[in-house]
């Protein structure tokens, strides 16, 4: 093989490179990720046990459906209001 390498040499070479580069760039987003881990996932992470983690998964689901479940009824509530305004 001559000094130059051959067009599919380059390619490989390329890809290694390329391939190392974003190896380093997901390993800095990955600390950065795990780093930055809010308490609720903590709390799930800490939790002995399959019971205690889907504790802590429904109560915060159970949570977020009581919110919507308000948020629905005020919906309903003032749609009632413009109904019967509109039918007086």
């Amino acid at each position: 093989m001559t000094t130059d390498k051959s067009f599919l040499a380059r390619s490989f070479d390329n890809m290694r490179e390329d391939a190392r580069l974003q190896h380093d760039i997901d390993r800095e987003h990955f600390e950065a990720v795990k780093g930055s881990e809010n308490a609720d996932f903590k709390e799930f992470r800490e939790a002995k046990g399959f019971k205690a983690k889907l504790g802590v998964l429904l109560r915060d689901s159970t949570a977020i459906r009581a919110e919507q479940r308000e948020e629905y009824r005020a919906m309903l509530a003032k749609m009632r209001e413009d109904a019967d305004r509109h039918l007086q």
